[in-house]
């Protein structure tokens, strides 16, 4: 059904590509910002690699050209994966987008990923900056929740930016899903 183009997606089945989410010039905007990222020719070399390893992580999950439609359709299936939801259905684009809101919802109230967040919040307050990598990739390797990309972490600024600059380079999947699902909130006006 993919070859004669009737489904949409590279690893899920999308019947529909219609989206109410739009990825806007603002919208990436705004992500630059949150990872500090300059948004103009002079791209220092660490923020080369994050946008690199972001847009090659879309493209891995994009049919042709990467374009708005297309990286809305990545996102969805990117957030789908990330947070487990079945893969061998066929979805129309927005269902799928209501599956991922609905699975998040569920996850965010779980009292597992509370304590997880909790400790994740405390260790990350504690780890070593020499040792940055090494301890952030031990603390967050075999996790399977989400970082929530608009969850106000109490760290010092510079802390923080670079705790969302290591995500976004070295789960650049994870990154992408919570910035999905901050699409998916703001589009639903939360």
């Amino acid at each position: 059904m993919k070859a004669f183009g009737i489904y949409k997606g590279k690893r899920y089945y999308i019947t529909n590509e219609n989206s109410s989410i739009t990825l806007t010039k603002d919208h990436i905007e705004s992500i630059y910002r949150f990872l500090e990222i300059k948004n103009n020719n002079k791209l220092i070399s660490s923020d080369k690699l994050i946008s690199h390893s972001l847009l090659k992580t879309l493209k891995k999950y994009s049919i042709g050209k990467l374009t708005e439609s297309n990286a809305i359709i990545a996102m969805a299936e990117i957030t789908a994966e990330q947070i487990g939801i079945l893969r061998l259905k066929a979805y129309d684009l927005e269902e799928l987008i209501e599956k991922i809101y609905e699975q998040y919802n569920e996850i965010i109230i779980n009292t597992d990923f509370k304590d997880y967040m909790k400790t994740l919040k405390d260790k990350l307050t504690k780890i070593n900056k020499l040792n940055f990598d090494k301890e952030l990739r031990a603390i967050i390797i075999d996790s399977k929740f989400l970082i929530l990309y608009d969850e106000a972490i109490s760290l010092s600024d510079d802390f923080a930016k670079t705790f969302r600059r290591f995500i976004a380079l070295v789960f650049p999947k994870t990154f992408i899903a919570n910035i999905f699902i901050s699409l998916i909130r703001a589009n639903k006006g939360i």
